[in-house]
């Protein structure tokens, strides 16, 4: 079984998606004013429970998270052009060590949930 499905794989590009309609912010996940944060934006385009944990695990472990998102010289383009130009794919789930950011030694798994 795939760990990534269509959901998971294009949830990125559907966070960009919605930074392009409502705006982007840093420093929260969501402003007053409706803007949403690269994570914000992967927690509120979740296709399944959970999905947008494992999307920002796999996009901590790039050192792509929050940090990334709120550095002063970060811009709204780059977080759009970031989340465009990712799809979470099964090798997604296995970033060598080498590339792993300190904080990224955890696996990232993802199962099917039954009932």
């Amino acid at each position: 079984m795939s760990a990534a499905t269509d959901d998971l794989r294009l949830l990125p590009a559907h966070a960009a998606d919605l930074i392009d309609r409502v705006g982007w912010t840093q420093g929260t996940e969501c402003d007053g004013a409706g803007r949403v944060c690269l994570t914000g934006a992967l927690r509120y385009c979740n296709p399944q429970p959970g999905d947008w944990l494992i999307a920002r695990e796999i996009f901590r472990a790039k050192g792509r998270a929050e940090g990334w998102n709120d550095a002063s010289e970060r811009t709204c383009n780059e977080v759009v052009e970031l989340l465009r130009s990712t799809e979470i794919t099964d090798a997604t789930f296995y970033i060598p060590k080498a590339q792993q950011q300190p904080a990224a030694n955890r696996p990232v798994v993802r199962k099917k949930a039954t009932t």
